[in-house]
C-alpha cells in the first residue's frame, strides 16, 4: 500500500517513503551524495534528475505533477498497461485546443479593438492545425507548442519570418517544457485505461488502484489549465514580423496586447474612424438624419466634428485628395 503523505524529513534511502516529492528529493539526494565541499551541486542534481527518470521509464516510479509514487508490484502492473495505452489519432492536439482556446483564453473568437470598439473576429490555430470553423478575411491567433513535430525547428527568426505570412498573424511559441507533453499523455491515456478496464469483476485491492488512479487524474486535468495558462503568458510573441515584448502578465492580457499592435500596424488608419456602425443600414440612417436637417443643424454638426476627429477630415493629415461634392438626393434614395 502506498501513502500519500510527503517526505516530511531526511531518511535513508531505504526508509524513504512511498510518495516523495521530486523537488524535495533532488534537493536532499544532491546533498547527501556530496563526497567534497566544492563538488558541483548542478551536476550531481542532473545525474540525480536521470536516475529518477530511469526509474519511472522502468515503472518503479509513477509521477503526478511534482510527487512521485514508489509502486508495488500490483501497481506496477498497472502502470505498465496504462503506458502501452495507443491513444486515438488527434487526442492530444483535440485536447490541447480546448485546453488553449476555450478554458485558458476563454473561447475567445473575436478582439475589440480599444481605439473605435469595433469588433475584429480572428482565427485559431494550434501546431499548424485550424481550431473550430475558419473565417474568410479573419485575423488569425496561431499557437505553437512543445508537442509540434516541427517545433526544434522554430527558432526566434523563424518565428518572426513565419508572423508575416497570412498577410501578418500573432505567433505565440510557449517555452519547451516537458512536464506538458507528460502531463497531457498521462491524463489522456489514464482516462483510456479506466474506461475500458472497469468492471464488477476486479480484486477489491485493484478497484482501490483504480480509484487512487482516477483521483489522481482529476488532479492532472486541474493543473493542465494551469500549466497552459503560465506557459502562454511567458510565451514568445511575434506579430506581422516583430518580435513583441509582451508586458501583460496574464495570458488574455497578453493576447490582447498582441491583437492591439496586430489592427494597428495592419490597418494603421484604422483609428481615425471613433464611431463604428454595427450594419450599413445604420450607418445611412445616420447620413440621411444628417442631411435632412436645417443648415444650422449640419454647420454645428460640421464644427463638431472638426473637434473630436480632425485625424479623419483633415487631407493633409490622411494623405488623401479633397472629397468632391456628394449629391444628397443620390443619398436619400
Amino acid at each position: 500500500m502506498r501513502r500519500k503523505s510527503g517526505w516530511t524529513g531526511p531518511k535513508s534511502i531505504s526508509c524513504c517513503p512511498s510518495s516523495i516529492s521530486v523537488n524535495g528529493v533532488k534537493a536532499y539526494l544532491v546533498t547527501l551524495c556530496l563526497d567534497q565541499i566544492d563538488a558541483d551541486r548542478l551536476v550531481l542534481r542532473r545525474h540525480i534528475t536521470e536516475s529518477l527518470q530511469r526509474l519511472e521509464g522502468q515503472t518503479l516510479l509513477s509521477r503526478s505533477g511534482e510527487v512521485s509514487f514508489f509502486l508495488t508490484n500490483e501497481e506496477r502492473d498497472i502502470n505498465r498497461e496504462i503506458k502501452n495505452v495507443e491513444l486515438s489519432s488527434g487526442a492530444e492536439a483535440k485536447l490541447l485546443d480546448e485546453l488553449s482556446f476555450d478554458e485558458v483564453l476563454r473561447g475567445q473568437r473575436k478582439h475589440r479593438f480599444t481605439a473605435n470598439r469595433m469588433d475584429f473576429p480572428f482565427n485559431r490555430r494550434c501546431d499548424g492545425f485550424p481550431v473550430g470553423n475558419q473565417m474568410d478575411g479573419a485575423l488569425l491567433v496561431s499557437v505553437l507548442t512543445p508537442l509540434a513535430d516541427a517545433y526544434a525547428v522554430y527558432k526566434d527568426q523563424k518565428c518572426v519570418l513565419d508572423s508575416t505570412q497570412e498577410d501578418g498573424h500573432v505567433l505565440i511559441r510557449l517555452d519547451d517544457q516537458e512536464s506538458l507533453g507528460r502531463e497531457l499523455r498521462a491524463y489522456l491515456k489514464t482516462g483510456t485505461y479506466l474506461r475500458t478496464r472497469g468492471d464488477g469483476t476486479l480484486l477489491p485491492s485493484v478497484k482501490r488502484i483504480h480509484s487512487d488512479l482516477a483521483e489522481e487524474n482529476c488532479k492532472r486535468r486541474e493543473r493542465l489549465p494551469r500549466l497552459l495558462a503560465d506557459m502562454l503568458a511567458q510565451a514568445k510573441y511575434c506579430v506581422a514580423g516583430q518580435s513583441l515584448q509582451i508586458t501583460a502578465a496574464a495570458p488574455m492580457a497578453a493576447l490582447t496586447e498582441a491583437l492591439e499592435y496586430l489592427i494597428s500596424n495592419t490597418f494603421n488608419k484604422m483609428g481615425y474612424l471613433r464611431k463604428v456602425h454595427d450594419t450599413p443600414e445604420r450607418a445611412m440612417q445616420e447620413i440621411q438624419a444628417i442631411l435632412r436637417s436645417n443648415d444650422i443643424g449640419q454647420q454645428t454638426l460640421a464644427i463638431q466634428m472638426e473637434e473630436s476627429n480632425p485625424q479623419a477630415i483633415n487631407p493633409k493629415i490622411i494623405g488623401v485628395m479633397k472629397p468632391t461634392t456628394i449629391s444628397s438626393a443620390s443619398l436619400l434614395k
